[in-house]
């Protein structure tokens, strides 16, 4: 799923914090978000764990989530490599051509990043 709609689904859900109502109920904060109604009832043998987990994704948590996460790729991709100042490689004490890890593991982040805005 593309982060972006993950960002519309939060934006359009019932807004604020969500919690257990027992352990399978997953309900607004405050009973006036959701017009008194559960955001989630979960059943079968997972319930307990689906309901807790529904709860911890409101948008009071996937939403600062998101923004950080853009933020931080934002800056990923215009750091400097403090290695070889985003050359690619560097010469060693002893005069060989190094590859620069700190930039293979950068560009490597930076594509899977890119990945979850494309699927």
């Amino acid at each position: 799923m593309k982060l972006q709609r993950l960002k519309e689904l939060a934006i359009g859900t019932t807004p604020l914090c969500w919690t257990l109502g027992d352990n399978t109920e997953v309900c607004a904060i405050s009973d006036q978000l959701n017009n008194g109604y559960m955001i989630a009832d979960c059943m079968g043998t997972q319930s307990i764990a689906n309901a807790a987990y529904i709860a911890a994704a409101c948008p009071a948590n996937i939403l600062p989530f998101l923004e950080s996460y853009e933020e931080l790729l934002a800056l990923l991709k215009v750091s400097a490599c403090p290695i070889c100042d985003g050359q690619g490689a560097f010469y060693d004490g002893h005069g060989d051509v190094c590859q620069c890890q700190f930039c293979d593991e950068r560009a490597k982040a930076i594509t899977n990043a890119e990945k979850l805005n494309h699927e």
